[in-house]
This record gives structure tokens, sequence and C-alpha cells, in this order.
């Protein structure tokens, strides 16, 4: 069965009621992704009153390097801001705060006095340190780290040995490229060790360029991805840091996820606005879906699928590749996630549209529907690997089953049922382990919008699937998270349980 929106969306035109008449003061959130980077100016009621995008240019000199240029970045997120700014029809006086999220684990490092980078931004999907990450896996080092933990989690039963206990470094996180990155530029090396050189994920760097160079900090949403934070103890790992050779000082400051961090450089925008909160897009994801209580969950399709529910006050540990994530730390309270994931997803639709498998994204939905079935025909998505539960990074992308009956229909159902099943895993995966209650599945990103997909899913998943209202809920996240910081996080809230729409029924 099959159930649609078809009222208009209130959130995502500019707003013309009474509320936006009422709001002398707006929100800024950005949200810097992997393909775009976009800015949504909302009022008091949490309604887009002004938007701007621009798109995000992924370099790949080689294969496996995915890097991005931070200056390009730098000056795409300043125009796209002011562009929203006046698409809203607002002055900058009138915004009263920045909220910003990113892309997690993507980084890159500078000189503290003079500002000048060492790098281009090392993005989260390069994999130039597999070979490293191989050789530290089976090091002495930690092979006796784990076997340390393991005992010490025997003992104590701790679920912080227990995560250490399973320790495997991937390029995913931080922490391994950026010791690629100090053994490849002498010069960060240098630098590095005489304290002049920091290391700062995407947050952290715009923070930095925001305030004009005065504040290095990040929050744990952030932090928790780069594979050098303790998310049990809530500070950067003495331990790690020590057994990689990363100075401590490299790293910054963490602070909540919603709080000031400090005000812009008025020369950027024309006024100073206090940036109120940070946050990994996932988590601000989560936080916009409003995913606030035990088991409440959220599940993202964009570039890659992200799966989180929210465990409450204690980190989950798992030993099949569920991650424990900080989703948010509030007047410093954490609040945690396990996220399953799923690297590619969206990057599947547009390799196939390059393909020529449909001339348009929006058809193939219609093309899947056009067939019974995919006649036994599979689609593996692994262009970056297969994630939790079989987490193999050298796993490739394949069709298996084709026949003399395939035609380009097949190709399509399979590629979007592989979509479907392989969240199904990540469900599953959580489910198991977990032990908790999932309540409705609240899915959004772009592949969410697809109806053959969501369709399917409802019908492995057995329940019921909802969609956001509001397109960009990381956004909607970030703007909610910088509200509580300025104390207009009141008046948003009540937006919050009303804002998805049943889509798919199983």
């Amino acid at each position: 069965m099959r159930r649609r929106s078809t009222q208009d969306n209130p959130h995502d035109r500019k707003s013309t009621d009474h509320c936006e008449g009422s709001a002398k003061k707006y929100i800024a959130a950005v949200d810097v992704g992997t393909t775009v980077l976009r800015c949504h100016i909302y009022n008091s009621c949490a309604q887009v009153c002004g938007s701007a995008s621009d798109k995000v240019e992924l370099l790949t000199p080689s294969s496996g390097i995915f890097e991005m240029d931070p200056e390009r970045i730098w000056q795409s997120f300043v125009t796209t801001v002011k562009a929203a700014i006046q698409n809203a029809g607002i002055t900058p006086e009138e915004v009263s705060a920045l909220g910003i999220c990113t892309q997690r684990g993507t980084f890159t490092t500078w000189n503290r006095h003079t500002g000048k980078v060492y790098h281009n931004l090392i993005t989260w999907k390069d994999v130039r340190a597999e070979n490293l990450c191989r050789e530290w896996n089976y090091s002495y080092r930690v092979m006796c780290l784990r076997a340390a933990a393991r005992a010490l989690y025997l003992m104590t039963g701790s679920k912080r040995f227990l995560a250490v206990s399973i320790l495997r470094y991937q390029t995913g996180l931080v922490a391994m490229r950026l010791l690629w990155a100090l053994s490849n530029f002498p010069e960060l090396r240098r630098d590095a060790d005489s304290g002049k050189a920091v290391m700062g994920t995407l947050d952290t760097f715009l923070l930095w360029k925001l305030t004009g160079g005065q504040v290095h900090a990040t929050e744990p949403s952030c932090a928790c991805i780069t594979g050098f934070y303790d998310l049990f103890q809530m500070e950067w790992s003495a331990v790690t840091m020590k057994m990689l050779n990363v100075p401590l000082r490299m790293m910054p400051v963490v602070r909540d996820t919603s709080c000031t961090f400090g005000h812009t450089e008025p020369s950027i925008f024309g006024a100073s606005i206090p940036i109120a909160a940070l946050a990994g897009d996932q988590q601000a994801s989560a936080f916009g879906e409003c995913c606030f209580d035990l088991g409440d969950s959220k599940c993202t399709m964009g570039t890659g699928t992200f799966f989180n529910v929210n465990t409450g006050k204690e980190a989950h540990s798992s030993i099949t590749g569920i991650y424990p994530v900080v989703g948010w730390r509030i007047k410093n309270e954490a609040t945690y996630l396990a996220e399953g994931s799923s690297y590619d997803t969206g990057t599947i639709i547009d390799w196939a549209h390059c393909a020529g498998l449909y001339k348009n994204v929006n058809d193939s939905s219609d093309m899947a529907l056009s067939v019974n079935s995919s006649e036994g025909l599979f689609f593996v998505p692994a262009f970056s690997g297969l994630q939790a539960p079989m987490n193999d990074a050298y796993a490739t992308s394949g069709f298996l089953g084709v026949s003399p009956r395939t035609r380009k229909e097949h190709f399509v159902r399979a590629v979007l049922e592989s979509l479907a099943f392989r969240t199904k895993q990540v469900y599953d995966i959580l489910t198991d382990e977990l032990q908790l209650r999932v309540k409705g599945i609240r899915f959004n990103g772009g592949v969410a919008n697809n109806e053959f997909v969501i369709q399917l899913l409802a019908d492995l998943l057995q329940q019921p699937i909802s969609r956001s209202h509001h397109r960009d809920t990381s956004c909607l996240g970030a703007a909610y998270l910088a509200g509580l910081a300025v104390g207009k996080g009141t008046v948003f809230f009540y937006q919050c349980h009303s804002q998805s729409v049943l889509v798919a029924l199983h």
C-alpha cells in the first residue's frame, strides 16, 4: 500500500504568514555537504525565509584521493551565506545567530600564527591511508592495546574498554589520514613538533576563518569521528595521541554543540554574527528530526546512508561495525547515538545516471516499477567497500545474474533494490545489537525521495516510514541548536513533532 503527501510544504518556501512579520531576528544555518553547500535563513517559527546553495567541487587527482580546496570552500561559504541573507530580504544585523553543520571526518592543517594551510582538505571519502590502516591494525602496539583493553573489560565490564578491545583503524577516521599527512609533508611535521601547526575538521577550519583566526575549537559530534577523541571520557585521548605520535596541542578545544563559539569578523558579512552551534551533519539531522528520546531513529540517504538511533546517556559499544557517536552535548550533558552506515547511496544513483541507465534521475523509480522484478539480477553497491555488518574495505561493486532476458529496466530495479537491501542490513544489525524498540523511522536525504526505494524499505522493515516536511533536516538541526544557544529554542521547538508526514506503509 502506498500513501503520498500531496500538500504544499510551508517549510520549504518563503514564509508569508504572521510569524515572519513578528520575527525580528533570524537564524542562519549552513550545511557543508560532500556535494552541495547550502544556507537557509529561518524565522522564529522555523520557517525558511531565504536560501542559497553552491556546488562543492571534489578534487580527485588520482584513484582513491578525494580533496577539496580550502580557499574555494571558504569563499563558497561566505558567498552562499550572503546570498541567502539577500534572498530572505533581511540585513546581516537581523541575523541573531549562525549554526553550522558539516560533513564529518574532512580535515586540514594550518599554521596557527600565519593561517597558511599545509595541504588541501582531505575528505572522509579519501582512502590514501588504506595501507597505513592495515599496518597499524596489525602492529604490535595496537594488538597489545586491544589485549589489555579486553582484559580490563572482562574485569570491569566497562564499555569503554570493550570499544578499545576491538579498535580497528579505518580511512574514514581522521587519525590515519592525519598520520599520512604528517609523514608526507615535512613542513607540517616540523611545525607540529614545534607547536606551530594545528589540525581542524571542516567545522573548526570554518570557525577559525569566521573569527579571523581567534578561535580554534570544535564540539563532540565532530571530534568523535576523528579517532583521537575518547567519547566515554569526553576528552582527547592522550594514549592514542602518544601512540600515534601526534602532538596534543594540534587539537582544538572541545566545547558544547550548542554554545556561543565566537563572533564573525564584521568585515565578512557586514555585521558581527554570533556563531552559536557547530555539529556533524548526521547528528544535526537527528536533532532536526527531533530524535530526542531513547529509541528515536532517523535514516539519511544522501551521498551515503547513515542510520542513527538514540541510545540516551550511554555510548553503545559494538563488535560488528556499528559505531557509538556523540549526538550532541548541551550544557555539558551528552546524548549518544549508535550509527550504522553504507558509504555509497547517492553515488550509486549518480553513477547509474552517468552510465546511461536513465536519462533523468527522477525517471528511475518509474523504470523500476515498470517491471515486476529484477529477473534474478542483483547489484552490489560497494564503490567504497562494504560497511557493517560485512566490514570489507576491499569489496567492489558489480551485477550478478545477468541473462539474455535482462533489460535496462531490470538493471535500474536491481540498483535501487540494492540500496534498500543495504539499509535493511544496517537496520537489522542495529536492532539486534541495541535491543531497543526502534520507534517510527524518519527518513531524509535526496534518495529518500525515490518512491520505489522508500516503499520497498517500508515492506522490508515492516513498519511505517515518514519523511520530514523539511528537505534539509541537517540545516534545521543546526538552526535549532543555534536557537537554543541564543535563547530562541523554545519558539522553534513547537514545530518539532508535526514536521513529518507518513509516506509509505508496509
